[in-house]
C-alpha cells in the first residue's frame, strides 16, 4: 500500500473551493438549532455576554455534521470510490481540518495531514477568536485547506436561536505565510518547520511549525547575528524549503532558544484579511436598534441598561438579526 494518498485526476485546490463556496453560501443567515438561549437573568447580565462564547464549540459542532451531510449529498458524485469527505475524528490520526477529503484505500494508522475545509463558529462578544493555524508550510503545501469563520449571535442579542451573521473563507497556506513572515526574524525569533515523515508510527509524527525565542546570553546577539548575516538568514523572507530550514536549524542550535507559545492563535496570525473581518462584523452589523460595536463598548464599559432592557422588550426590535 502506498504511504500516499491517492486523489487520482481530481484537483485538490478547485475541489475545496467549489466546496466552501457552497458551504458559505448555505450557512450564512442560516440559524442553527443546536440549542435555544433562554432569557438569562438580568443581574447577571454582564458576566452572561461575557461567557456567551463558550457556546461556540457546540455550534462548531454542529455546523461541522451538517456540513459534512451537504457536501457528501452535492459533491460525492465528483469524487472517485476511494475518496470522501468525513469528519476528522471518524478516521483517526490528525485532527485538523475539521471536514477531510480522505482516501479511504490509504491506511488511516499513520497520522497523516488530509487536505480540507477547517470550520470555526466565533461569538462577535468574545475577546478574541479561538482556534489556532498550527500547521507548516511545507505540510500546507502539499495538501491544502481552507478556514471557513462563521460568526454568530443568539437572533435577539442575548436570547433566542443561534444565527449566523455573517461568514470569512481565507486559505489555510496564506495564512500560515503572514504568520511565518511576520514571527520569523534571526537571530531573535526563528520559525522551524516539522519534521514529517508520514512512514513514522502516528505518536511520532510532526507537523506543526514551532517558534523558537532568543534565550542566551545579551553579550552573544552579535555573534548570532553575525552567523545570521553568513547563513543569508538576516533581513530575508522566510522559506519553508530544506536549505533554508537547515541554515535556520544551524543558528538555532549554535545558540540558546526556547520554545514560543500563542504565536499559532488566529488574532495572532497578523493576517490582514482575517484580521478586519471581526471589525466588519462589529461595525455593520445593527441588531435590536445598534451595531454590534455599540453592543460592545457598553459591555466593555460594564453597562448592563441598555442590554436589561432588550431582556424586557423595551429596546428596539426593528433591527433583530
Amino acid at each position: 500500500m502506498s504511504l500516499s494518498p491517492d486523489y487520482g485526476t481530481i484537483d485538490i485546490p478547485d475541489h475545496i473551493d467549489e466546496v466552501v463556496s457552497d458551504l458559505q453560501n448555505w450557512i450564512d443567515g442560516r440559524k442553527i438549532d443546536v440549542l435555544t438561549v433562554n432569557r438569562c437573568d438580568e443581574d447577571a447580565v454582564i458576566e452572561f455576554l461575557k461567557n456567551m462564547s463558550k457556546l461556540s464549540s457546540l455550534m462548531s459542532v454542529q455546523i461541522e455534521t451538517r456540513a459534512l451531510k451537504r457536501v457528501q449529498s452535492i459533491h460525492g458524485d465528483e469524487l472517485p470510490d476511494n475518496v470522501g469527505w468525513v469528519i476528522n475524528e471518524r478516521i483517526g490520526g490528525e485532527k485538523y481540518p475539521d471536514l477531510a477529503l480522505a482516501d479511504f484505500d490509504y491506511s488511516p494508522s499513520s497520522d497523516w495531514v488530509w487536505p480540507g475545509v477547517e470550520i470555526k463558529a466565533w461569538c462577535p462578544f468574545a475577546t478574541e477568536m479561538s482556534g489556532r493555524m498550527m500547521k507548516g508550510q511545507s505540510i500546507m503545501q502539499k495538501y491544502p485547506d481552507q478556514l471557513l469563520l462563521v460568526a454568530w449571535l443568539p437572533e435577539h442579542l442575548l436570547y433566542g436561536q443561534p444565527k449566523v451573521i455573517g461568514t470569512w473563507v481565507g486559505d489555510g497556506l496564506e495564512m500560515a505565510k503572514s504568520r511565518d513572515n511576520y514571527w520569523h526574524n534571526p537571530p531573535s525569533s526563528l520559525i522551524l518547520e516539522p519534521d514529517f515523515s508520514p512512514e513514522r508510527e502516528a505518536h511520532k509524527q510532526h507537523t506543526n511549525v514551532d517558534r523558537y525565542l532568543w534565550d542566551d546570553d545579551s553579550s552573544r546577539k552579535d555573534e548570532a547575528e553575525k552567523m545570521a548575516k553568513e547563513l543569508e538568514l538576516y533581513d530575508t523572507s522566510y522559506s519553508f524549503d530544506a536549505d533554508y530550514q537547515q541554515r535556520v536549524r544551524e543558528l538555532y542550535s549554535s545558540f540558546n532558544y526556547k520554545k514560543g507559545t500563542n504565536f499559532r492563535k488566529l488574532t495572532r496570525l497578523h493576517h490582514t484579511p482575517l484580521d478586519t473581518f471581526p471589525d466588519n462584523i462589529r461595525k455593520n452589523t445593527t441588531v435590536e436598534g445598534k451595531t454590534l460595536a455599540e453592543w460592545n463598548a457598553h459591555l466593555k464599559r460594564g453597562e448592563a441598561e441598555p442590554f436589561k432592557r432588550v431582556l424586557n422588550g423595551s429596546q428596539t426590535s426593528a433591527n433583530n438579526i
